[in-house]
């Protein structure tokens, strides 16, 4: 029997912190930081990045929520500073059924219990609403952002073909300003970069199974079920749309790509932001309980960008009181 590689969670508070190497006897290695500090029933914020990001996107807010809550930021199989490991055919499982149930076994292993803050961005959304799936129960509250969802392929291809023709070679991070104006020092953002390359192999296991993952999340119905019950949700929207439209004009001052291409790409666009709100919105089916976000000065990584705005959601989620919609 093959040895199952856990990823790590790393955890920080308001109190110095270690790391903790903590093996299954049997058959796994599970590696977690956490602080010293004796924790009551309160709940537990736990970050669920982004398709190849990691624990390194986060450190904004990891420091601010340290100082009122536990946090722990996922490091997914093969991501930042897991264990590097290519997933073999689980009963047909998808990636994300995978992290959501290693995730569970981490958090058995090093005995963190509930209840739980699932934060989650992008794709990451999709992880922690496998792992709502397998712990409904534990969990007190979810803030989603720039959510990735079940539906979608409906709207966005991964890869999409003409996009990258028209985006080719042209360095993503700095047309769109996302260097420039990162909540992050040169060393964090060096730190960033070289675990993502580094992850390489697992961001594209995730993004070959990016159809897969979203129809399994579909097949459980969690919307109409309305699963959060009356937990607190919010959902936080930025203006993903931006972003590739700083793409598409890069892309067309060097003429990147066929005009049929070029064409395609700006259907897209022009529809971009319609079909985004309306994926967004769904979500707030989930909870009886919800609260719409809309940050407009935003692209995409709203976790390096405006991650004021996330830490503003767990403390709504953490002391929350009533339904509201925010504009920022």
């Amino acid at each position: 029997m093959g040895n199952i590689i856990f990823p790590i969670i790393a955890m920080s508070g308001p109190l110095r912190h270690h790391r903790l190497v903590q093996p299954n006897p049997s058959e796994s290695n599970a590696v977690a930081e956490y602080d010293t500090k004796t924790w009551t029933n309160e709940p537990t914020v736990i970050i669920f990045p982004g398709a190849g990001e990691s624990s390194s996107s986060w450190p904004r807010v990891q420091e601010s929520v340290s100082r009122f809550a536990r946090i722990f930021l996922y490091d997914r199989t093969g991501l930042g500073k897991s264990e590097n490991y290519t997933h073999s055919n689980q009963n047909n499982k998808g990636a994300a059924i995978i992290a959501a149930e290693e995730l569970c076994s981490l958090l058995d292993e090093t005995r963190i219990t509930g209840p739980y803050i699932l934060v989650a961005h992008s794709y990451g959304a999709i992880v922690a609403r496998e792992f709502l799936h397998l712990r409904s129960n534990e969990v007190a509250g979810m803030v989603l952002a720039e959510a990735s969802t079940e539906r979608q392929p409906q709207y966005f291809r991964l890869p999409d073909p003409n996009m990258t023709a028209v985006m080719a070679n042209l360095k993503f991070s700095a047309v769109i300003g996302l260097r420039a104006n990162a909540r992050l020092s040169s060393d964090e953002w060096r730190t960033r970069a070289i675990e993502m390359s580094q992850s390489a192999p697992a961001i594209q296991e995730e993004v070959a199974g990016y159809e897969t993952v979203c129809r399994q999340l579909g097949e459980k119905n969690q919307f109409k079920a309305q699963v959060l019950g009356d937990r607190p949700l919010s959902v936080i929207k930025c203006q993903s749309f931006r972003d590739y439209e700083k793409m598409y004009e890069a892309g067309l001052e060097v003429e990147n790509g066929t005009e049929e291409q070029r064409q395609a790409f700006r259907r897209l666009l022009d529809n971009w932001d319609g079909y985004s709100e309306e994926l967004q919105r769904e979500q707030l089916q989930l909870s009886s309980n919800s609260r719409w976000v809309e940050v407009a000065d935003c692209g995409h990584n709203v976790n390096i960008l405006r991650p004021d705005v996330i830490v503003s959601e767990i403390r709504w989620v953490l002391g929350c009181k009533s339904t509201d919609e925010l504009r920022l």
